[in-house]
This record gives C-alpha cells, structure tokens and sequence, in this order.
C-alpha cells in the first residue's frame, strides 16, 4: 500500500508538471500531455485517486490496531 502511495503522489506531481510547464518548449511535458491529455488538463483526478487511497490506507491500518 505504501509502495502504491509513493507511486499516486509522483504521478500526480509529475502531472501538475507537466500541465504546468506544456506548450512552453518542453519536450517530454508536450508529449506526456499529448498521450494524456486529461490528466494534463485535470490533475486533481489523480490527486482524488491518492486521497482516496491514503483514506484506505489509513482505515486498514487502524482496523488492525
């Protein structure tokens, strides 16, 4: 669970990025948006996607406590 945490938070960051820094002679964040559009345009999706993991994460933890 952790290993998917650590995962979610670098995506959702390399999208923010990304998004940030497109059509501004960045290569690489040109083409990540041009395969991923939505997630350029809509990064909070995946952000929703790692709180909403975080909260599970955290539910199953104390569930065991």
């Amino acid at each position: 669970m952790l290993l998917l945490i650590v995962v979610l938070a670098g995506i959702v960051g390399l999208f923010y990025y990304a998004g940030a820094v497109r059509n501004r002679g960045s290569v690489w964040a040109d083409q990540l948006c041009a395969q991923t559009s939505i997630f350029c345009e809509q990064p909070r999706l995946l952000l929703i996607a790692l709180s909403v993991v975080v909260i599970v994460g955290m539910l199953r933890v104390m569930m065991r406590a």
